[in-house]
Order: structure tokens, then C-alpha cells, then sequence
């Protein structure tokens, strides 16, 4: 689960991406991003003045690119326009076993 605290008085729009993991894509639970998008390597979100979004995303990768059953990555979460503020987070994709490749 993902939250973004937008503590200003005007709208803001987000852009959340996954670092560290080839061939990664998101896709947002229940919706999809301001930009017509439910699955791809990032997504832009909006979030009303003075107000938190809170979303569930699940992350996805090709079977042919999972090498283990644990894979550490960033997902960063980047403000479009205004300050441009950011933030990253330490995460890891968990595979089930039968993806494992030598």
C-alpha cells in the first residue's frame, strides 16, 4: 500500500516509478492513473489539496526476467511540476519458487 500526503492547499500530481527492477510494471488496484493508464512502468496520480491518497499497486514482471525469488528495488515517488519533491523507498519483489531460473 502506497499513501502520498499532499499537505498544500492546491492540487499536485505525482509520478510513481519502479527503479531497479527490469522489465517492472504497475498497475493500480481498484483504477487507473491520471493519465488513462492501469499498467506500465510508472503512473501519475493526483491528489486533492490537503488530503492523503491511499492506493494499493501491485508490481509485475515478465517470467523470463525473474532470475530469484527475491529482488531487491526502489520505488520513487516524484512531485510533476511545482517543487518537484521526492522520495524513494526500499522495497523487494517476491516471486513464487516455480519462477526461479538458474
Amino acid at each position: 500500500q502506497v499513501k502520498i500526503l499532499n499537505m498544500r492547499l492546491e492540487d499536485r500530481r505525482f509520478e510513481i516509478s519502479v527503479e531497479q527492477l527490469p522489465g517492472a510494471t504497475l498497475r493500480r488496484v481498484g483504477g487507473v492513473a491520471q493519465d488513462g493508464r492501469g499498467l506500465g512502468p510508472s503512473l501519475v496520480v493526483h491528489t486533492p489539496p490537503d488530503e492523503v491518497l491511499e492506493m494499493r499497486l501491485f508490481i509485475e514482471r515478465p517470467r523470463e526476467a525473474i532470475r530469484s525469488a527475491h529482488t531487491p528495488f526502489e520505488l520513487t515517488v516524484t512531485e510533476i511540476g511545482g517543487r518537484g519533491e521526492h522520495g524513494s523507498f526500499a522495497a523487494a519483489f517476491k516471486a513464487p519458487p516455480r519462477y526461479e531460473r538458474p
